[in-house]
């Protein structure tokens, strides 16, 4: 885990110096980082007898989580930022990326909420399903 503190670190650093950063991220953003360390470390600790809390005990998971999630700080791949703009159509691809996201957001929370789970496994899914869909995006869509 001390790897994430040292490259959220790095990852800000380079956001107060990269000029490319206006209309999405480059990376993976600390705060989005921090919401998937703490909704698991939350769901865990109100069950560990899940499949993620069983993971948790594992001696793999935790280092490679932080070793996926260290590099995801401080890679290339762009990530669309939830800012919505008054200027830009509802129907712009950005936009579109977002209202799609957004609706999966909904759809964890109801499958929550149906499946009587903690709270924060709906936080934690959608943030795994943010860097998933910025993963695809990059890898499918390329402009």
């Amino acid at each position: 885990p001390f790897l994430i503190a040292i490259h959220s670190a790095l990852r800000l650093a380079k956001f107060n110096l990269d000029e490319r950063q206006h209309e999405s991220f480059l990376g993976l953003a600390t705060p989005s980082c921090a919401m998937i360390c703490g909704s698991l470390a939350a769901y865990v600790f109100h069950d560990p007898n899940t499949l993620l809390g069983r993971w948790c005990e594992s001696f793999w998971f935790i280092p490679l989580l932080s070793c996926i999630l260290s590099c995801l700080l401080v890679s290339e791949i762009p990530m669309f930022s939830m800012k919505f703009k008054k200027e830009e159509k509802l129907s712009s691809p950005t936009n579109i990326i977002r209202i799609v996201f957004v609706s999966l957001i909904v759809i964890n929370l109801v499958a929550v909420l149906l499946l009587k789970e903690y709270w924060s496994l709906a936080i934690f899914v959608s943030f795994i399903e943010y860097i998933l869909l910025n993963v695809g995006l990059a890898l499918f869509c390329k402009k």
